[in-house]
């Protein structure tokens, strides 16, 4: 009997050590990966643990997360088995939502306050019917007393009565005015906070998410639990600025990220990744179907119309999504999704850690930042480097008499530049703003870095000749010169151009320049369509000119365009 009673109790205890103990709490974004139409963000709880079953319910999560991108994950010293992961949506009362009470409050406020306007207007115009009524009785004859002589009044007198009746409805007007506009102000704030009400009313705001994760701890120790999801309301796009030394013969070129986000959550104080890679394509690749064409026949049936509308607005809303891969978890805790880190490349920056996973870029920014969910962009930076350029000057006179300053930068990173916006800085001086196609590693790519007024072009017609009665014939001719007024030697191409006709009746003739060897570096060449490059190497203080003449032959009658 003794044996019975103290196996009972060995199961008893074996029973209420491993019973179920729920852990409930709000837990903070740690960090957000972010791609170009949505963000993946993850919580993570960190305590330590003893054997046993947990579920630990992480509340108050925003409702338009992607319940299938759903992930949990793990690290630390305890040995960990994950159970399940359980959805659930919480229907929220606005009596107790928090942000719902405080527009109610404040929508109050105001048309409180819109009721003192109402009210201090409303006796303004009393008072300036009261003196109205005063203003036409001290002018008009009583009634009955038309015949009795009225009472001598002065100018002065009339003069001190029209003037504090004037003073007095300038002053009531002039508050009416100023209440009317404050009305205006009260009531654009009124709008604004009841759409917002409107809108969580509606069900937006109204819903929550709560996640339980299942798991059993086999081993005592920490615990670091992880939760991540994908939603939408955030994206990036990458913006540069360089900055040009050319004495260097070197660029200053800074990569920012700049980020946008309208999530509904400010992410305060979470580590920032930024991706490449776009989820919205399916990683799969599409299968072609059979190419049928046929002999067009009409065909109409009845609700096509309504049937093929709800086809279109089913296929808007649906989103293609490449797959994530199930949590593989490992002895210890070790838990990885998605895809495979292997053959992972570091690069290390001075701002932030690149990883290139095989089919996208990865860019870790440094330390942790604060981004409001404003919709407002948000820089940060995402590589410093120092690259190497070559620069050379270019000139089309034809249209401008300037030199152009060109750079010729090398991506010697280990990453791509991806397709954005750059600022381009000479010196300190902002030189304009333009845009860089993607650059991968080792290529070049260009950037224009304004004029240079150290270099005088100039470009004149010196020769207009016709000649001819039944046949025309018309000579141009023009100089170019070119001045280095610099102190150091520079590479300069001029661009210069001759007619090409588009018809056999119109004769085009270069008579110079004579063009050199195409295997020179230096010298005067012939392009395709009447175009002329001719490079140079000018040293400081260095002059030099060269001569376009070309003919035009046609025949009499012919108006010829484009000249």
């Amino acid at each position: 009997m003794k044996k019975i009673t103290l196996i009972s109790a060995l199961v008893l205890i074996a029973v209420s050590a491993f019973a179920l103990q729920t852990i409930e709490q709000k837990t903070p974004i740690s960090q957000v990966v972010i791609y170009n139409d949505r963000v993946e963000i993850t919580r993570m709880h960190k305590t330590g643990y003893q054997p046993g079953e947990y579920q630990f319910k992480m509340t108050d999560l925003p409702s338009s997360l992607d319940e299938n991108s759903v992930r949990a994950s793990g690290s630390g010293t305890a040995e960990v088995k994950i159970n399940g992961v359980k959805i659930e949506t919480v229907y929220l009362d606005t009596t107790t939502n928090q942000k719902y009470k405080a527009l109610e409050d404040s929508v109050e406020q105001l048309k409180e306050q819109q009721k003192i306007y109402d009210d201090r207007y409303s006796l303004l115009q009393k008072e300036a019917d009261y003196l109205e009524k005063i203003k036409n009785a001290s002018t008009a004859v009583p009634s009955g007393r038309e015949s009795e002589k009225p009472k001598s009044t002065t100018v002065s007198e009339w003069t001190g009565l029209y003037n504090f009746y004037d003073a007095k409805f300038e002053a009531i007007n002039k508050e009416q005015r100023n209440i009317e506009k404050s009305k205006k102000v009260l009531q654009a704030k009124l709008n604004a906070l009841q759409n917002r009400l409107h809108k969580i009313s509606a069900g937006a705001n109204l819903t929550k998410k709560n996640v339980s994760v299942s798991f059993t701890v086999k081993k005592e120790g920490s615990l670091a639990l992880s939760l991540s999801y994908m939603m939408m309301g955030a994206s990036w796009h990458p913006q540069y600025d360089i900055r040009v030394s050319p004495e260097n013969k070197e660029v200053e070129f800074t990569y920012y990220g700049v980020i946008y986000q309208n999530t509904g959550e400010d992410w305060k104080n979470v580590k920032v990744t930024l991706s490449t890679a776009q989820p919205s394509i399916s990683g799969a690749m599409p299968a072609l179907k059979p190419w049928y064409v046929d002999v067009y026949q009409q065909y109409y049936q009845k609700g096509q119309a309504s049937q093929r509308a709800k086809q279109n607005i089913a296929y808007s809303k649906q989103m293609q999504q490449a797959p994530a891969e199930q949590i593989a978890i490992t002895g210890g805790f070790n838990a990885e999704y998605g895809e495979a880190a292997s053959g992972v490349v570091n690069t290390s920056l001075s701002t932030s850690d690149v990883e290139f996973t095989g089919t996208s870029y990865v860019y870790q920014t440094p330390g942790e930042n604060n981004i409001p969910s404003d919709g407002e962009p948000h820089k940060i930076p995402i590589a410093f480097e120092t690259l190497k350029a070559d620069f050379e000057y270019s000139s089309a006179p034809r249209l401008k008499q300037y030199a152009y300053l060109q750079g010729k930068v090398k991506n010697s990173t280990e990453y791509p530049f991806i397709a954005g916006d750059i600022n381009v800085f000479f010196g300190n001086n902002f030189v304009g703003s333009s845009a860089i196609n993607t650059v991968i590693p080792s290529e070049k790519f260009d950037v224009s870095l304004g004029i240079d007024e150290g270099i005088k072009i100039t470009r004149q017609k010196v020769k207009d000749l016709t000649e001819g009665s039944k046949k025309i014939k018309k000579t141009y001719g023009y100089k170019v010169t070119v001045k280095n007024l610099k102190k150091t030697k520079e590479i300069l191409t001029v661009n210069e151009q001759y007619p090409v006709s588009r018809n056999d009746k119109i004769k085009v003739k270069l008579v110079s320049p004579k063009f050199d060897d195409e295997k020179l570096e230096f010298g005067i060449k012939e392009k395709a369509n009447g175009l002329i490059e001719w490079k140079m190497e000018l040293g400081p203080q260095e002059k030099t000119e060269m001569e376009l003449e070309y003919i035009l032959e046609y025949p009499s009658g012919v108006s010829v365009t484009g000249l």
